[in-house]
């Protein structure tokens, strides 16, 4: 074997080159993968990992790469059962890559996106723990490491994050956070915790537009207090904080370009 990416094989009508996983015509009878060369061998799709032929290349070594190698090791990691994570700089071999199949990297992915590998639709689970970009991202890390980096997976060989399954499950995922049962987008976040709950008057300063309206009052001559006071007179004292908060941004814009409501302006 030559390299990463070709294998010479013999063959009956002469002998040709043949990428990795490339397109061989194959035919399927009894469980059998048959090639027009006459070789044989197991041919049930997801299982059995390659076919030995592609298991020994003894120039072959695991690329190094900071940026996706934490999320080969936490596919290792849940593949393995391991209860400590691998550590830093771990090198795993061929043989150990080449056995991975759609079906362990598509349970790690439900594990980040569901919390479980065995996710139950029907009783309420969804993807609220990871978004389909990010599922996409670890797919793409794995994805650099396999010693089959570039062939479709297919009848058990070639590059498992290639595999339908795996689109499949990302898909759905997609699904569902279009249909707003997936994880918030991280905007989507960032303004839910603008305007997040707290009891506190403290909580006025997690928003730029509520810090300036307070410090405009506290420049006329109010107190910290009395500014806190003075808006909750204007939207009533038994409004929520996080309620109050909602209301200022929405009134930035209606009042524009005075940008607040007319009782809070100096």
């Amino acid at each position: 074997m030559q390299g990463l990416g070709t294998t010479t094989r013999t063959v009956s009508d002469g002998t040709r080159k043949a990428e990795l996983g490339g397109k061989e015509p194959v035919l399927e009878e009894h469980g059998q993968r048959t090639s027009r060369a006459g070789d044989t061998s197991t041919g049930e799709a997801g299982g059995g990992g390659a076919p030995s032929a592609y298991a020994i290349d003894p120039t072959w070594s695991m690329p190094r790469n900071k940026k996706y190698e934490p999320r080969l090791r936490e596919l290792m990691q849940y593949v393995h059962r391991c209860e400590e994570p691998y550590e830093k700089g771990t090198t795993f071999t061929r043989e150990q890559l080449l056995e991975l199949k759609p079906e362990h990297i598509e349970g790690w992915l439900k594990m980040k996106a569901y919390g479980t590998d065995c996710p139950d639709i029907e009783n309420g689970d969804r993807p609220i723990h990871a978004r389909s970009s990010s599922l996409e991202n670890s797919k793409k890390s794995v994805s650099f490491f396999m010693p089959n980096k570039y062939p479709q997976w297919c009848n058990g060989q070639g590059n498992p994050t290639k595999s339908s399954l795996l689109a499949e499950m990302i898909k759905d995922v997609k699904l569902f956070e279009v249909r707003g049962e997936g994880s918030e987008s991280k905007a989507k976040r960032q303004e839910r915790n603008v305007t997040a709950a707290g009891g506190t008057k403290q909580k006025y300063y997690r928003c730029n537009h509520v810090w300036k309206i307070i410090k405009r009052l506290i420049n006329s001559g109010h107190n910290h207090h009395m500014a806190c006071n003075k808006i909750h007179q204007v939207y009533g004292h038994d409004l929520s904080v996080t309620k109050i908060i909602a209301a200022l941004i929405r009134e930035k814009h209606r009042y524009m370009p005075f940008d607040c409501h007319p009782n809070l302006r100096v």
